[in-house]
């Protein structure tokens, strides 16, 4: 295949690009000399392309009002006529000289990096030149899927093919000669400084920061007229100020002093420093705006804050600069990452996916313009059935079983024992709502929703929400089916029966599991919903990945000065007595232990007897059943010290797909200066490691030990979605005011 690749703009996008699209055709690039001077340099340049045999064409780049534009014109006339290529790609820009290459019948493909013009810019997108482009194109790449949608919405024209690619990490700014080391408590905020950018949050969440972290610094790289308006409020020590255009032999320096890179974007398509970020490993943290949050993954590669909060923007900077064992994490994502969904062989194969598809006219997986809900366009023949009372849950019990067995991310919290026991003792005041896919009739899903009734304002509304929600640490459907397929189906049913709910709330969705993915990619296709972070619904989880050994994990994640102490206190703990360990697997024993740990549980959380967790007979119960049950199966694990036959700490936790998940555990305060829970803690760790376990989960909450006895965190949130309905809509009106106030994200 012969592509012609022109950018008079994006230059090292377009080389990135070039370079991996060579190994496997033929590759003219097209260039502007004013952007590559400003960017990588002719000198440059020239050695990478001529090194890696690469055809390309520098046109000298004249204003729009001189006459020798038509001189470009011509030149690329001749080019085509000259390179005869199979199809032309075009990274967009404002430029008219692009206008002349489809004049001819070669097919063009278009990625468009911006859709909309960004806020507080001066360059008006609605001008004539825009129109008459956008209304050319046929064949379209923007680099989010919620980009899609934002060009459908704006710019529904002649458009064949859309397509989402995402954008790869830009590793030309490297240079790993330079010798420059990273900076602690160090955030960089780099790039063109214009309104959108949200500079001011910046400024504001960094005062805040600098009362908590000491050393903190703030790199500020780049020029544009909101720097300049702000010089005022950036006197203060902790900002290094550098107003300049940044040459791209300069950028090195910036990424590699940085701990972490900041965008408090209030407005964004994409971002090209996240793409730098990545390329460095540096850590993310940006705004929910535009495609960002499909690059960065929240929890994962970096964290997502709401814009235009500058609260929410220095909690995440406190939280990273904080944890370093977090930073390695995502550090190390990243990398993966970059190797492979933003490495320029995987987007060159996408890439190449799209030019067979245009220059054969027919496209099976890009959807079929002129239709605003093109999530709809990849629906399969599934069926969907909902089972709404008991007797039929207890039917499908051999099918929910199987299904979990199959599914490789399942929790305790998933499964038919523990929704089945939550809804004998607590679903009396709600109806089951239970959604199930059927593929050739084969039941491939379960959403194991329910109908539940609360106040609101007075006013009784009926939400949807997973079963088991307030007792469950996670909470998400069964698949054994594509994720975006899976919750388009099911939340087709939901709109399609909208008459039965007002609210849709889904509690402690974990973001790391493929089923946020798809509930991710439907939701960017709705209008009304929030995703909030600042509720007591959502917290992260910390865990322990287990891929060492015992010894290599506490030489990496612990001090010696640590390890003694524990030692310390064992030895003083044992002078009150002889110390024994306690293991429950079996049912017979349950009962009798229940009973020793509700009474620890009742010392312990005495002042807050609320949260306990046997606060009622319906609690005490509940746990009962749920014990017995997991206990037959073989997935119980009750821990527990005694100290002369007296329990001064236990914890009750579920094994499941070799993974530990810890629920509950207390301590008896007469004990409190020995740290029991401490003590437990490392006993049951280690054992995962003797046992060969693959994951040991702390349960909810951020408490600080967790937090240091731990080298991952899972995060997950609350979201709300609200319907058509008037009802509903006013509902979301005063939600999204009250939210507001905690923070959306």
């Amino acid at each position: 295949m012969k592509i012609l690749l022109a950018s008079l703009h994006h230059v090292e996008y377009a080389l990135e690009l070039a370079l991996a699209l060579r190994k496997r055709h033929v590759v003219h690039l097209l260039l502007s000399n004013k952007r590559v001077e400003q960017t990588i340099g002719k000198k440059k340049l020239k050695k990478i392309l001529d090194s890696n045999n690469l055809q390309y064409t520098i046109l000298k780049k004249y204003p729009g009002k001189n006459i020798k534009v038509f001189k470009n014109l011509l030149s690329l006339i001749l080019l085509v006529f000259r390179f005869k290529p199979s199809i032309i790609h075009i990274q967009e820009s404002g430029d008219i000289h692009y206008l002349s290459l489809f004049l001819f019948r070669v097919p063009i493909v278009v990625t468009v990096h911006d859709v909309l013009p960004h806020f507080g810019t001066k360059f008006k997108y609605n001008t004539l030149l825009q129109y008459v482009r956008r209304c050319v194109y046929k064949n379209v790449i923007v680099h989010g899927e919620k980009l899609k949608q934002e060009y459908l919405d704006n710019f529904n024209s002649k458009l064949k093919y859309l397509y989402s690619i995402p954008h790869g990490s830009l590793f030309s700014f490297k240079n790993d000669e330079e010798k420059i080391k990273e900076e602690k408590n160090t955030i960089l905020f780099f790039g063109r400084m214009e309104k959108y950018k949200g500079l001011k949050f910046l400024i504001e969440a960094c005062i805040l920061v600098e009362r908590e972290i000491p050393g903190f610094k703030v790199l500020i790289a780049g020029d544009g007229d909101d720097l300049k308006k702000r010089k005022n409020e950036l006197s203060k020590k902790i900002f290094e100020v550098h107003d300049e255009f940044i040459p791209n032999e300069k950028v090195s320096g910036f990424f590699k002093r940085c701990t972490l890179v900041v965008l408090p974007y209030v407005e964004a398509s994409q971002s090209g420093v996240v793409a730098m970020a990545f390329a460095f490993k540096k850590p993310v943290i940006a705004t929910n705006v535009g495609s960002i949050p499909e690059m960065v993954e929240n929890g994962n590669t970096g964290l997502i804050v709401s814009p235009h909060n500058s609260d929410d923007l220095k909690d995440a900077i406190v939280y990273l600069l904080n944890h370093n064992e977090i930073r390695k994490k995502f550090s190390n994502e990243i990398s993966i990452l970059t190797k492979k969904k933003f490495s320029w062989d995987s987007i060159s194969i996408e890439t190449e996916k799209v030019y067979q598809e245009v220059m054969n006219n027919k496209s099976k997986n890009s959807p079929v313009l002129n239709t605003k809900k093109s999530f709809k366009r990849e629906i399969k023949p599934i069926r969907t059935s909902v089972i709404t009372n008991e007797e039929e849950l207890v039917k499908i019990k051999n099918i929910w079983c199987k299904l979990e067995d199959r599914d490789v991310e399942i929790t305790p919290f998933q499964t038919y024992l523990w929704n089945k026991t939550w809804w004998e003792i607590y679903g009396k005041e709600n109806k089951l709502f239970i959604i199930m896919l059927h593929l050739n009739n084969k039941p491939v899903a379960i959403f194991p929703f329910m109908i539940a009734h609360d106040k609101y304002l007075n006013v009784t509304i009926k939400k949807i929400q997973f079963i088991g929600t307030g007792k469950s640490d996670y909470l998400s459907p069964i698949l054994n089916i594509d994720t975006n397929l899976a919750w388009l189906h099911a939340f087709n049913y939901l709109m399609d029966n909208n008459r039965l709910w007002h609210v849709i709330e889904l509690q402690r969705l974990p973001i790391g599991l493929k089923a946020f993915e798809g509930l991710n990619n439907y939701l960017i296709e709705r209008k009304y919903f929030h995703i909030t972070r600042k509720d007591k619904h959502c917290q992260g989880c910390p865990t322990v990945k287990i891929n060492t050994g015992w010894k290599d994990f506490l030489l990496k994640e612990k001090t010696k000065k640590t390890i003694q102490k524990i030692r310390h206190k064992y030895a003083l703990l044992s002078k009150n007595g002889t110390i024994s360990f306690l293991l429950v697997k079996e049912k017979k024993q349950i009962k009798q232990i229940l009973n020793i740990i509700a009474e620890v549980e009742n010392k312990s959380w005495k002042k807050n007897s609320e949260t306990a967790l046997f606060h009622s007979s319906e609690d005490y119960c509940f746990m009962l059943k749920v014990c017995s049950k997991f206990a037959e199966k073989g997935k119980l694990r009750l821990l527990g010290i005694f100290v002369e036959n007296r329990l001064i700490v236990y914890r009750i936790g579920y094994l499941i797909k070799n993974k530990f998940f810890s629920y509950s555990t207390s301590y008896d305060p007469v004990y409190k200066k020995f740290s029991p829970g401490i003590l437990l803690l490392k006993d049951t760790i280690q054992s995962c490691f003797d046992n060969r376990n693959i994951e040991y989960n702390h349960g909810r909450g951020e408490e600080k030990f967790k937090i240091d006895w731990s080298n991952s965190l899972d995060r997950f949130y609350r979201i709300l979605i609200f319907n058509n309905r008037l009802s509903s809509l006013l509902i979301y009106t005063i939600d999204k005011f009250i939210v507001s106030i905690h923070g959306v994200l």
